[in-house]
């Protein structure tokens, strides 16, 4: 292994020329201190990752190629968008599956409405249907308690007319003798 096959390894941004051309030997590698590393231009997280995997090389590690994470920082614009970009997404699902449920809903209240307006038309016309037969039986018989009363009364008159004598001139009526 050489030192451009070390440092590529490494990655994060290690393995741009300039910083392989600026190391160049093993020599410069293993003997390079922070300050040295930060006159070549390295940032402080890449300083620290060089130092460390040298030392690691150092006691027998072979070095291996471990994926930079990617952090979103929620104090930058770039991190509040990609935040605000996954929460829109999310927020964008649960409205259309919102809009789904919502329009069987809909359909499911059209059908009962429906089904419940059926229902309640069909006993209005049951009940007006009934009150007409029952007004229609009603005008042909005459209620029976009514028209008892009615014969009593007409019979009561017949016999109060036959009881009364007939009223006959003042002289053809017998007087009392004194």
């Amino acid at each position: 292994m050489d030192v451009k096959t070390f440092l590529t390894t490494l990655g994060r941004g290690l393995e741009s020329p300039k910083v392989i051309d600026a190391i160049g030997t093993w020599e410069k590698l293993f003997t390079a201190e922070r300050r040295s590393l930060k006159e070549l231009g390295l940032k402080p997280l890449q300083r620290r990752w060089l130092l460390r995997w040298t030392d690691n090389y150092r006691k027998g590690q072979d070095p291996y190629y471990i994926r930079k994470p990617v952090k979103v920082r929620l104090d930058s614009k770039a991190g509040r968008a990609l935040t605000l970009k996954k929460e829109n997404a999310k927020v964008a699902k649960i409205d259309a599956k919102q809009k789904v449920l919502n329009e069987r809903l809909m359909k499911n209240l059209e059908k009962s409405l429906q089904k419940g307006l059926q229902d309640s038309l069909d006993k209005h016309k049951r009940d007006e249907a009934r009150l007409r037969a029952s007004s229609k039986a009603k005008a042909k018989k005459p209620a029976p308690a009514k028209a008892a009363a009615d014969a009593k009364a007409a019979a009561d008159a017949k016999a109060a007319a036959a009881a009364k004598p007939k009223k006959t001139p003042k002289d053809a009526t017998p007087k009392e003798a004194k």
